[in-house]
């Protein structure tokens, strides 16, 4: 062996050894091209154009021209008995056609294994479910070059080829797909998300329930939202037959579907809940009236937000339903912890005002408790009220911020937190907001506030407005925002950067709802953009589209909308429309167009905001009787007031405001449930907003009166005389119209008023 080894030196095979030094020597990054002159396996070559424009034969080639199938290869092949024992490779999955459409979407060929599909469907050949089509599902949904009905019917071809539960455990891909709806689109595609949950829950993949029944909730009509519930149920009950089926066929249940249960209990009480918190309160009262008559449990959170948001409204009589709804489920329930729940439940709606009090002296002992984890009363107050041009200043308010994020309170406003990120980015610190930002991103609750905030940097600064609807678009699903001026804001793709200076934005899991503060901001920053009176009407036209359809109303209703031809929306099928819930707006977006029309020399128009208000079911406040009172100071002096006060208040009682309609007739209800009047409520809702607007209408005048110093003249007794026997006004309702009813003047007409009565 030594001989052979002395005989045979490795010398000559490195001889042989051939470099490429010109390669090694020449700079820059190396490529396969350098050294193969084959194309790559994914390069498409002018033969495989070729042979994919091929047609695939009309019929089957005719079998008796190829050998029978044996077993005569596989048993030259060696020991084939114990490699088929242990790997059961069958037929249908080794060599089954779609394994090709399999291997083209593995291979991120979407265009490809989408001809293939429909040649596959056209020939009639069955397509095996796998995992990997979920890829070719999420593709379709990044693919903005789509009409939505191409959307839509791509994404459920491949969806549907997704396999069930009973095949494999595909939460983490159901997931991903639940992601790019609800984080990655731009618009929320409500018959999208919806047909996608339907189809998971036919799947047994039904705990994608807790993130879709809030969408639909909050982004669908009521009608829309009840429906989709009772079609979620119906599929997971459908695939709970197919379980019991096979179980009852095998004799025992396979271990991946143990876990599988149908919870109808937390999915209509999260429907509920969510209903009550958009202010559909009316609606929410249906879905529970309905889980009652069906024997469905209800939990207690849902009672406790029905009512919560009916005493909010001052409807009694619809919180005392509720209240009587809770005590029905309570006397039918044997269980001991539900009845407690449920007890407990009716104590706190029965002692709602107390319970209130109480709630707000707890929190403020939970804040003096955990003063040692947050920030103390004095630091608190030097974070809010600290000068912030002072550079050692703003180092300490630095500390005290990151320590308050740190421990996730924040008890600041945006406002504030705004001016501490613009100051700490006029001073050169990028790099420590974007390490505060992350910071703050770790504490979901802290996101809304970290988001507002940067949108009113932007607006304070002077930033465009469409900077400031990416920032919005970043954070929150876009609904209820100015469309005519947003749509350039996502004409271009997204990217990592923003489109301002500034530091980057951390990623979030899933877009949050916007809150009313955060539409406030954007309509405030679009109006203030305004060059002309024309614009100010167009805004308040969609601005008066958005309010109608969150609350099912009419548009051509509307005072406003009903006088002068308005850009309408696209004929698109309510099942699909994406309706911003109503807890969107409130009387301080008003206010804003109140103050645009004043500015612009429109008082008429800003006097008449009250009653678009009032048929659209909102009360106003302080907010707006301010405005209201700044435009009456445009009204010659020659004009008495009172005849502006009696044309608003008979365009007032000429109309009555739609609070909502039942979304179950009372003959679909048990004779138990039928009690709960529907009408009656809402009628008591209407005569609130009705008192609520005269009553500001009357303060607003009377107001302007006194700061005129016309108090004393007859035209201010008349309108005062007016208020109190026309406007059925407690003392105590608003402190505002109690000052005035107060003042000397006011109150001496009333009395001499009430002497006329008297004598007469």
């Amino acid at each position: 062996m030594a001989a052979w080894v002395l005989a045979h030196p490795p010398w000559q095979a490195l001889s042989r050894v051939r470099l490429r030094w010109d390669v090694l020597v020449k700079s820059g990054p190396w490529t396969s091209k350098q050294f193969f002159s084959t194309p790559s396996v994914l390069t498409e070559t002018p033969a495989m154009r070729q042979v994919k424009a091929y047609p695939y034969p009309e019929v089957a080639p005719d079998t008796s021209l190829f050998e029978d199938s044996t077993d005569e290869y596989e048993e030259a092949s060696g020991d084939t008995d114990a490699q088929l024992s242990t790997f059961e490779i069958s037929s249908a999955d080794s060599d089954h056609p779609s394994v090709l459409l399999k291997n083209l979407v593995k291979q991120g060929r979407f265009q490809d294994a989408s001809r293939v599909y429909t040649e596959f469907t056209s020939m009639g050949v069955e397509i095996l479910p796998h995992p990997v089509y979920h890829f070719a599902a999420r593709h379709v949904l990044r693919d903005h070059t789509l009409s939505r009905e191409q959307r839509i019917a791509s994404f459920l071809k491949w969806w549907s080829l997704f396999p069930s539960r009973k095949e494999v455990d595909g939460a983490r891909s159901v997931y991903s797909i639940a992601t790019e709806l609800l984080r990655n689109s731009t618009t929320l595609d409500i018959l999208l998300v919806k047909q996608f949950a339907v189809l998971a829950a036919t799947k047994g993949h039904v705990f994608v329930a807790s993130e879709v029944i809030p969408a639909i909730a909050r982004y669908a009509s009521p009608e829309v939202a009840l429906g989709f519930l009772e079609d979620f149920c119906r599929a997971a009950l459908g695939f709970n037959r197919s379980l019991v089926e096979q179980s009852e066929h095998n004799g025992a249940r396979h271990d991946i579907d143990r876990g599988f249960y149908i919870d109808t209990r937390n999915w209509y009480s999260l429907m509920i809940q969510e209903l009550a918190a958009t202010q559909r309160s009316f609606a929410a009262l249906d879905v529970l009236k309905l889980a009652r008559a069906r024997r469905i449990s209800v939990s207690p959170a849902a009672y406790i937000a029905v009512g919560q948001e009916f005493f909010r409204d001052t409807n009694h009589a619809a919180l005392v339903a509720t209240i009587q709804l809770a005590q029905a489920q309570m006397d039918g329930t044997s269980h001991w912890d539900h009845q407690q729940a449920l007890s407990a439940a009716i104590k706190s709606l029965e002692g709602l005002e107390d319970r209130r009090l109480s709630s707000h002296l707890r929190k403020a002992q939970e804040s003096s408790s955990s003063q040692p984890l947050g920030l103390s009363t004095d630091e608190l107050q030097q974070l809010l009220a600290a000068d912030l041009s002072d550079g050692l200043g703003l180092v300490g308010l630095t500390r005290l911020l990151k320590r308050s994020i740190r421990v996730g309170v924040l008890d600041i406003s945006a406002a504030r937190l705004s001016k501490l990120v613009g100051a700490l980015l006029q001073a050169g610190r990028t790099s420590l907001v974007r390490r505060l930002r992350a910071s703050a991103y770790r504490h979901s609750h802290l996101v809304p506030l970290w988001a507002l905030a940067e949108m009113t940097r932007l607006e304070n600064v002077g930033f465009p407005l469409l900077h400031i609807l990416r920032e919005f678009e970043a954070h929150f699903h876009v609904v209820g925002v100015p469309h005519g001026i947003a749509d350039e804001a996502w004409e271009k793709p997204r990217t990592t950067q923003p489109g301002h200076k500034g530091p980057g934005r951390p990623p979030i899991s899933r877009k949050l709802n916007p809150g009313p503060f955060d539409i406030h901001l954007v309509w405030m920053a679009a109006l203030r953009r305004a060059s002309s009176s024309s614009q100010v009407q167009r805004l308040y036209s969609q601005f008066l589209q958005n309010v109608a359809a969150s609350r099912d109303i009419p548009p051509s209703t509307v005072p406003f909308l009903s006088s002068r031809p308005f850009d309408q929306a696209a004929d698109i099928p309510a099942s699909t429309r994406v309706i911003p819930p109503p807890s969107l707006f409130n009387a301080t977006h008003f206010a804003l167009f109140i103050k645009a029309f004043h500015r612009f020399d429109l008082p008429s128009i800003a006097r008449r905001v009250l009653l678009d208000m009032y048929h659209l079911g909102v009360k106003p406040n302080y907010v707006t009787l301010n405005a209201f009172i700044a435009t009456l100071c445009s009204v010659p002096k020659d004009v008495p007031l009172s005849r502006i006060v009696d044309r608003l208040e008979e365009l007032v009682n000429a109309h009555t405001p739609p609070i909502g309609q039942p979304l179950l007739p009372a003959e679909s209800l048990p004779p138990t449930l039928r009690r709960h009047n529907h009408d009656a409520f809402v009628a008591a809702r209407a005569q609130a907003i009705r008192r609520n607007t005269l009553v500001h209408i009357y303060t607003g005048v009377l107001a302007r009166l006194l700061l005129d110093g016309r108090g004393g003249e007859p035209d201010t007794a008349k309108i005062a005389k007016h208020f109190m026997e026309r406007v059925s006004y407690r003392p105590g309702r608003n402190p505002f119209t109690d000052a005035v009813l107060r003042a000397p003047d006011i109150a001496k007409a009333i009395a001499a008023g009430h002497a006329t009565s008297a004598e007469t």
